[in-house]
């Protein structure tokens, strides 16, 4: 068991920092809520991808705690960025202490992270600086998501978190685990500062829009001989920005007096656990080994997208310090039978593993894997053991299906449509259908217009008329099919261009009952998109 940095989820609640801002603070045209509720564009969004760094991967080297049991204090001895007095940085600290709310909720949010960040950055020396950029970058939420599709505390895209070792699946998202990102963030920082020649302002803002376009703005400048300096270079608009957020926190924080504020709490000690796991577990029976509630394993493993930890790995959870020994022997002493619950389900005509493993809320390579199949033939009659949940879905809070449903079932001004994504669809032309811009649905629905959209997938979207737009208000019609000989709910489903959830919940269907020749289901078509006769 290795032991980690974090504090348990029962101080998330606590108020944690109290501020005076000074009353003489000059206003600035910002949004208020902007840095709050939507974090700064990710660095990854357009960054290159640096190749890996020479050196050897991270590991957890035995800690360099500083004496201090104030963790504040440790981040200031740690400080090592140059001083700077900018207009950019004085612009950003007014807005600061006009806007006291939006750093308790990063205190808040910092709270479970900041002592492993501090850790990582101390054993390979990053400046403590830069302990801070989760603040810009995420707020310090991990379940932050940006328009280019960046996720998690560090904001790594898809491409970016691979490169740097982060697995992506169904599963899990590498992107998300705090863990896992802050170590990757620690390599891909010492990548980039290696290519930038050392210069670790150079490093931030190659950090957000790529080291490409800091050498690039670098050698324009030498070109007509003038200063490479980083307050020199012409960089993209959210990268002169940057950098200065930054660093107007970190003189917050160096010397909170000076500024009317007094910042928070935070002990200078691990609280949490890094516990290992004999094999997938249902992240529901792991709440209760841990006696914890399945929220809370939620926020403090923020990196599991289902309600299972992965079958390949990683076999690991983050549990409360005082939690984790009694975690460690009730999962030693469960029976490998009792880790998942295990389903018989009867394969019916037409059904494919896709269509079960939909049903089940597990994967095809899972549904092979347990019952050795070689192919993905099915054949009628025949019986599968399905991996399942323990509860129902809406049990695991902040999988990914669930905070979804969260996102459909918001409230909000205007007049709220749910959309049934078909085969053919894009983020435009739903858009362009219903009248609003493709990065407002994308928004809506928690996503980022490059996000691949799936056929049954459903969407929010939102209109101030009581209508929708004038492309769609006749063109779904209801239709009552009778069920011809050799139908089934994947054929009818493909023949109308819907899923077979929908004809299973618009009929009060089951998924396992045999259609019968004559039977007639109700349809809802899109008129626009049936382009063949029944």
């Amino acid at each position: 068991m290795e032991y980690l940095t974090i504090k348990p989820i029962s101080l998330f609640l606590l108020a944690c920092l109290v501020l005076t801002a000074c009353a003489s603070a000059p206003s600035r045209t910002r949004n208020a809520d902007s840095p709050a509720d939507t974090p700064a564009p990710s660095h990854a969004e357009t960054r290159q991808t640096a190749p890996a760094p020479a050196s050897t991967p991270l590991t957890d080297a035995p800690s360099t705690t500083s004496a201090t049991n104030d963790i504040w204090q440790r981040l200031r001895e740690g400080f090592a960025l140059p001083d700077a007095h900018n207009p950019r940085i004085q612009a950003e600290l007014d807005w600061y202490l006009q806007h006291p709310l939006h750093l308790q909720r990063i205190c808040e949010r910092a709270r479970p992270f900041l002592y492993d960040i501090i850790e990582v950055f101390e054993q390979h020396n990053i400046p403590l600086d830069i302990a801070l950029l989760p603040a810009i970058e995420s707020a310090f939420q991990p379940y932050s998501y940006s328009p280019g599709r960046a996720t998690g505390l560090w904001q790594f895209i898809p491409s970016t978190g691979a490169h740097m070792g982060l697995a992506q699946n169904w599963w899990y998202d590498g992107r998300r685990d705090p863990y896992a990102a802050t170590r990757a963030a620690a390599r891909y920082l010492l990548s980039v500062n290696a290519r930038l020649k050392g210069d670790w302002l150079h490093t931030l803002a190659g950090f957000n829009a790529g080291p490409g376009h800091v050498r690039k703005a670098s050698r324009h400048n030498r070109q007509r001989g003038q200063s490479s300096d980083y307050w020199q270079l012409s960089l993209p608009g959210e990268t002169m920005r940057y950098v200065p957020k930054l660093l107007a926190l970190r003189n917050l924080i160096h010397d909170p007096q000076q500024y009317g504020i007094r910042l928070c709490d935070i002990p200078n000690q691990p609280a949490l656990a890094r516990v290992t796991l004999n094999g997938q577990l249902d992240l529901a029976i792991a709440a209760d080994l841990a006696q914890i509630s399945i929220d809370e394993l939620y926020a403090l493993n923020p990196g599991f997208n289902q309600w299972a930890t992965p079958p390949a790995g990683p076999h690991h959870l983050l549990l409360p310090l005082d939690r984790a020994d009694t975690f460690r022997l009730a999962e030693s002493a469960l029976p490998k039978a009792q880790r998942l619950r295990w389903q018989r389900h009867t394969i019916q005509p037409g059904q494919t593993l896709s269509h079960i493993a939909l049903q089940y809320r597990t994967t095809v390579a899972e549904i092979k894997k347990a019952n050795q199949l070689g192919s993905d033939q099915l054949r009628t009659g025949r019986h599968l053991l399905i991996p399942t949940a323990k509860q129902a879905g809406r049990a695991y809070t902040f999988s990914s299906e669930q905070r979804q449903q969260r996102r459909l079932n918001a409230k909000g001004k205007g007049h709220k449509q749910i959309y049934v994504v078909k085969a053919g669809d894009s983020w435009w032309r739903i858009a362009r259908r219903y009248q609003v811009s493709h990065q407002q649905l994308a928004r809506w629905n928690g996503q980022s217009p490059l996000d691949t959209l799936r056929p049954g997938q459903k969407l929010a979207i939102w209109s101030n008329n009581t209508q929708p737009g004038p492309t769609s208000v006749h063109t779904t019609q209801k239709l009552r099919y009778p069920v011809r000989r050799g139908d089934s709910l994947s054929v009818i489903a493909e023949k109308f261009k819907v899923s077979v959830k929908d004809i299973v919940n618009w009929n009060r269907l089951r998924e396992n009952k045999y259609l019968q020749p004559g039977q007639r289901l109700v349809i809802y078509v899109d008129v626009t998109r049936q382009s063949t006769r029944l």
